[in-house]
C-alpha cells in the first residue's frame, strides 16, 4: 500500500514476470465527511479536522504531509532541495482523505528537504504555499522545511522554566522590538536586531552606561512583551543589508520565527534554536515573555496561506462577496467559524509549548469573537499543570477582586420600594451589578474547577498551593 494505492505484486518462478495491479484506494472505501467542491455552497457545510497530523509528520523513515483543503479539486506536494529557486525535484499527487484532508507518505528521509502544497480549483492550478500549519520554512518563508525537531533546543531546554511571579500586580512590563532594542552602533552587543541580543550579558555603551538585557534589570522589568516575531512578509531575508524595517504586523507564517532575527535566514534550524535560545537565557535573568499575535489579519489577501489553501474559507466577507476589512488592512479572519477557531488556538498551544512563552498580547483582539477567545484562555490555563510557562495568577487576581465586590456589594440595598405604592418593588443598581459580578465570578470558578484536578498526584500545582496558602478548598 502506497500514496494510497494498493499493488499486488505477483511472481511467476518460470518467467520471472512481475505483474503490478493497481487499485485506487477511493474505489474499495468510501470516504466520510469528504463532500465535492460543488457541495460546498456555504461555509458551514466544510468537513472539519481534529487529527493532530496536519502539515507533516516526520521520521527518518518516512513522512506523512496532510493537508486540509476540503473545496481543492486536487492536491499536489512539490519537492525541493533547497529553500528558493529551481524547480521541484518531484511532484507527487495527494489522495482524497476523510474529513476534507488530502495526504500523502514518502518512504524515506527527508530532512533538509523543502516542500510546498498546490490546489487546484475550478481547474486551476493556484499558487504554491508552505501550507498554513508549517512550523518551519526557508529564506523568504515561500516553502516548508523538513527538520529534526531534536536539533532545534538548546542545551538545557527540557528544565527551562519561567521565574516565579508571585503576585500580577508585581509585573513591570517593557514592550520591545527586536531590532530597535540592539541595533545601535553604540549598544556595544554583538548580534544586533537579532534574536540572540537577548541572550548577551554584560553590555555597555562606550561611556560604561548598562545596555541590553541588563539595562532592563536595572528598570526592574519583570515582563518583557516582543513586537511581532513570527515569520512576517515585507521584510527581504535576502538582502537584509538594505537594512528594511517593519513592525511586523503583517503575518505571512503564523507558526514560525522570522528569518530576519535570526542569524542565517536561509537555514530552518537557526531561526527556531536562536529564537528558543533567547527565551531560555530571558528566563535565567528572571524575565517572562509575552509575545504579540496578530491572527486579525494577514498581510495579503488574494495570495495569503489561507486562501492558497481553502480559498475564501478563513476570511469575512461583506454581502457582496468583497472582504470584510474591521483590520483597516484588507481583510479580516472568521474566526467565528471552527477550523478558523481551530487554527487560532493550536497555534497560540504551539508556541505556549514549544517556545515555552508565558502570555500572549492579541493584536486588534475586537475583531474575534468572545467564544474563540474564552476557549483558548482555557486551553492556555490547561498547559499550566505541564509547565510553569503560562501564569494563573491573572485568573487568581480576579476571583479576589469578583469576591471583594460581592462582599461590598452585599452590604448595600438590593430593592427599591415605591413610598406611594409599597407593593412596588425594583431592584437597585447595586442589585443590578451584583449580578453581573457574581455571573463572572461563576464563570471563573467553573474555570478554576475544570482545571484544578488535571495536574493530579504528580507534584502542587500553582492553583493547589495559592488555595493551600489560604486555607481553601482548591475546587472551590
Amino acid at each position: 500500500y502506497h500514496n494510497g494505492i494498493y499493488r499486488f505484486i505477483y511472481s511467476t518462478c518460470s518467467l520471472n514476470y512481475l505483474y503490478s495491479i493497481n487499485i485506487k484506494l477511493e474505489c474499495m472505501r468510501e470516504l466520510k465527511n469528504h463532500p465535492s467542491a460543488d457541495q460546498l455552497d456555504s461555509y458551514d457545510k466544510y468537513p472539519c479536522y481534529y487529527g493532530d497530523d496536519l502539515e507533516l509528520v516526520y521520521t527518518p523513515k518516512q513522512s506523512v504531509f496532510t493537508l486540509w483543503a476540503p473545496s481543492a479539486g486536487n492536491v499536489r506536494l512539490n519537492l525541493y532541495s533547497s529553500g528558493e529557486g529551481g524547480k521541484p525535484e518531484e511532484q507527487i499527487e495527494m489522495e482524497m482523505a476523510d474529513d476534507g484532508v488530502w495526504r500523502t507518505r514518502v518512504n524515506r528521509d527527508l530532512k533538509g528537504s523543502f516542500y510546498t502544497f498546490q490546489i487546484e480549483k475550478d481547474g486551476k492550478w493556484l499558487d504554491e504555499t508552505p501550507g498554513i500549519w508549517a512550523k518551519a520554512v526557508g529564506i523568504n518563508g515561500n516553502r516548508a522545511a523538513v527538520i529534526d525537531w531534536n536539533a532545534t533546543n538548546p542545551e538545557g531546554w527540557e528544565s527551562d522554566r519561567a521565574p516565579e511571579l508571585k503576585m500580577y500586580s508585581d509585573i513591570i512590563l517593557y514592550e520591545l522590538h527586536h531590532r530597535d532594542f540592539s541595533i545601535d552602533p553604540d549598544s556595544g552587543i554583538e548580534y544586533k536586531g537579532k534574536f540572540l541580543a537577548l541572550t548577551e550579558p554584560g553590555t555597555q555603551t562606550p561611556d560604561g552606561q548598562s545596555t541590553g538585557i541588563d539595562h532592563l534589570k536595572e528598570l526592574g522589568v519583570t515582563h518583557i512583551h516582543i513586537l511581532p516575531s513570527f515569520d512576517f512578509s515585507t521584510i527581504d531575508e535576502t538582502s537584509l543589508e538594505e537594512n528594511s524595517y517593519n513592525w511586523g504586523y503583517d503575518p505571512k507564517n503564523y507558526n514560525v520565527p522570522d528569518g530576519s532575527y535570526s542569524t542565517d535566514p536561509a537555514n530552518p534550524v537557526a531561526r527556531i534554536r536562536e529564537f528558543k535560545e533567547m527565551v531560555k537565557s530571558l528566563h535565567e535573568k528572571g524575565f517572562r515573555i509575552v509575545l504579540d499575535v496578530v491572527y486579525n489579519h494577514t498581510a495579503s489577501t488574494e495570495h495569503s496561506n489561507f486562501n492558497l489553501t481553502v480559498p475564501g474559507y478563513f476570511y469575512r466577507h461583506n454581502s457582496d462577496g468583497s472582504y470584510s476589512n474591521a483590520s483597516g488592512c484588507g481583510n479580516e479572519t472568521a474566526s467565528e467559524r471552527e477550523m478558523v477557531r481551530r487554527y487560532i488556538i493550536e497555534s497560540v498551544k504551539f508556541w505556549a509549548k514549544e517556545y515555552h512563552i508565558d502570555g500572549f498580547r492579541f493584536d486588534l483582539m475586537g475583531i474575534h469573537d468572545i467564544e474563540t477567545m474564552n476557549r483558548l484562555r482555557e486551553e492556555l490555563l490547561k498547559i499550566v499543570n505541564e509547565s510553569n510557562s503560562i501564569a494563573i495568577l491573572p485568573l487568581i487576581d480576579r476571583m479576589i477582586f469578583l469576591e471583594t465586590k460581592l462582599e461590598e456589594l452585599e452590604k448595600l440595598p438590593m430593592i427599591r420600594i415605591n413610598a406611594e405604592n409599597p407593593s412596588q418593588q425594583k431592584a437597585t443598581p447595586a442589585a443590578k451589578q451584583y449580578r453581573e459580578f457574581l455571573q463572572q465570578y461563576t464563570n471563573v470558578v467553573k474555570i478554576v474547577a475544570r482545571i484544578s484536578d488535571d495536574n493530579g498526584d504528580q507534584q502542587e500545582s500553582p492553583l493547589r498551593a495559592w488555595a493551600r496558602e489560604r486555607g481553601m478548598d482548591c475546587a472551590c
